[in-house]
């Protein structure tokens, strides 16, 4: 069995790919277990509810006090990506909606559906 490479000989060839961009944009949070990490086998999907707490202006970014989701993640207030800008049109902050979100590779968690309660 021939010895595997050094770590760094590894992830030489990834040319600093995994340069934790998603991390500064906020994209990663504690308090999960590292969901997000590593190569996604499959799409997961959770639906859950929670309250807006923050919109970027941009609507490229969500902040949402989220209740526990259950078998992934306990409850928490966290950045929410939507996949498409119009899917926040019409929503406030201190509102209460029900989104469906995916992990997605980098950590962030992207909303693909979202509404008020």
């Amino acid at each position: 069995m021939e010895r595997p490479e050094s770590a760094s000989e590894m992830h030489g060839e990834h040319g600093g790919e995994h340069g934790g961009s998603a991390m500064d944009e906020g994209g990663e949070h504690a308090g999960h277990g590292g969901a997000g990490t590593g190569a996604m086998t499959e799409l997961r999907r959770f639906t859950v509810e929670g309250d807006v707490m923050q919109i970027s202006d941009a609507r490229d970014r969500i902040d949402i006090d989220h209740e526990d989701v259950e078998g992934y993640m306990p409850a928490m207030t966290m950045p929410f990506f939507p996949e498409e800008a119009s899917l926040l049109e019409g929503l406030s902050v201190g509102d209460r909606v029900e989104f469906t979100f995916e992990p997605r590779e980098g950590g962030r968690h992207v909303i693909t559906a979202i509404t008020k309660k």
